[in-house]
């Protein structure tokens, strides 16, 4: 009897015990957020420390692999509505405060429009003129505002000592739109201005008889692109962040 007993006692089926397998199951989420990755974590665990005296049925793992998929499938088109809503927000934000599609052949200015001379070598920029200039000057300012340069605009030499031109050769009376000049980084008297940032603008009467001002920085706006959901605005060739534009008009 005591051998019978003994055989049986071997044979018996061994019992689970959910205890000494609890450390192993511990799954740690100090965000307390739950992905897609997270629940095939816990499935994948939740099958591993099974009882093995009643297995999860076929139906069961097939019904949980479905929510997996589920959660996956919700999880991709949250994130893509959150995309959608941002750029729609900043687009609207845009479009409410200043107008970015409108702004498309209209006249741009930057916020800070200065040059930055080092001290030594002259600066190439170039103006706009929305009417072809009869007369005016070029002003250039420090940063405290006072004037330290002015040039004729009429009386400009170029590069190639031609008067009245600007540096592409373009008669400035007779010309609208872009004109390129060279400052030779020198004050009125002659004397080499220190290292720093100045203003240059154009004041100018033009054909309408009437007196313009414009500013370095200033141009017409070609077109407008987003780029990570952030507009930029196309001027003289090259692309501005909309952020960086104090006026439109």
């Amino acid at each position: 009897m005591t051998i019978n007993r003994a055989i049986d006692d071997s044979l018996a089926t061994p019992t689970y015990n959910p205890a000494s397998t609890k450390s192993a199951r511990i799954v740690e989420n100090p965000d307390g957020k739950l992905d897609g990755d997270d629940f095939l974590k816990l499935f994948l665990e939740s099958l591993k420390h099974q009882d093995p005296t009643s297995p999860v049925e076929t139906k069961d793992m097939m019904a949980q692999t479905a929510q997996l998929t589920t959660v996956e499938t919700n999880v991709a088109n949250k994130k893509a509505l959150e995309s959608i809503t941002e750029t729609l927000k900043s687009s609207s934000q845009y479009q409410s405060q200043f107008g970015v599609l409108p702004a498309i052949g209209k006249l741009a200015s930057l916020k800070e429009a200065v040059v930055d001379f080092d001290g030594s070598n002259p600066k190439d920029f170039e103006i706009y003129f929305e009417d072809s200039p009869k007369s005016g000057s070029i002003i250039v300012t420090d940063s405290k505002g006072q004037k330290v340069r002015e040039m004729s605009l009429l009386n400009y030499t170029n590069g190639s000592n031609q008067v009245g031109e600007d540096e592409n050769g373009k008669k400035i009376e007779d010309s609208k739109g872009v004109l390129n000049f060279t400052w030779d980084g020198r004050e009125d008297n002659g004397l080499k201005l220190p290292k720093g940032k100045y203003e240059i603008e154009a004041e100018y009467i033009g054909s309408d008889s009437k007196k313009h001002t414009i500013k370095i920085g200033t141009n017409i706006v070609e077109s407008v692109k987003f780029e990570n959901s952030e507009p930029y605005l196309k001027m003289g060739g090259d692309y501005v962040k909309f952020s960086n534009i104090g006026e439109i008009r």
